[in-house]
Parts: C-alpha cells; structure tokens; sequence
C-alpha cells in the first residue's frame, strides 16, 4: 500500500524548505526538490520509528453539528 502525503515547499536562496502538511511543526531542508523529498520522507520514518518524540499532529473533525445535536452552525476553536 502506497501512503501519500502533501507536502508544503518554498525556496530560499540556495535551499528547497518545507515540511509534511500533517506536521507542520518539522521542517527540513535540501539543495534540490528531491533531495528535500527525500529529507522528508526520512523524517516521516523517524516520526513513525517514535525516534522523534512529542509529535504534534493535524487532524480534524468530519461530522456536521447538526449530527451533534445542534441546529445552528458555530466554529470550533
């Protein structure tokens, strides 16, 4: 099974930066778009490894407020 992850990316002068969307709190970086993909993927399997602690993640709430029992709409925060 293939996992496929977003990835968010800018360049910075000499260096591609960026982090997987899910944790948004690990940056890496590398002096090409693969080589940034490949940092990032290495930091995804030490994430799993559980050789990085502490990890924050991103997730998110899918059912609709009037499933929760209320009629009118309010944000979550």
């Amino acid at each position: 099974m293939v996992k496929i992850l977003k990835f968010t990316y800018w360049k910075d002068s000499e260096f591609f930066l960026g982090f997987l969307n899910d944790y948004p709190d690990y940056q890496t970086q590398g002096l090409s778009k693969e080589e940034l993909v490949e940092n990032l993927r290495s930091l995804l399997m030490d994430m799993e490894s559980g050789e990085i602690r502490h990890i924050r993640d991103v997730d998110h709430i899918a059912d609709e407020l009037e499933n929760m029992g209320h009629s009118e709409q309010h944000e979550l925060i």
